[in-house]
């Protein structure tokens, strides 16, 4: 049986990402989670160090609101 927030996030078109964010003072890149749908646009304040980690992330958050992955 689905949750009530995999049922709202497919009916949305929810899709969950992985993005790269650079820091323009040393050039050093982070990555995070990012959750958009027709409604919203969600990214998390954690940043991780290594993109395995961010699509880890992505994946587990993917199968709690039922959304589609694109890595």
């Amino acid at each position: 049986m689905s949750n009530i927030q995999q049922i709202i996030s497919r009916a949305v078109g929810g899709i969950v990402s992985v993005a790269s964010i650079r820091d323009p003072a040393d050039g050093s890149v982070r990555f995070t989670v990012i959750y958009q749908s027709r409604a919203l646009y969600w990214q998390t304040r954690h940043r991780f160090q290594q993109v395995e980690h961010a699509e880890a992330g992505a994946l587990a958050l993917a199968d709690f609101l039922g959304a589609e992955v694109r890595l």
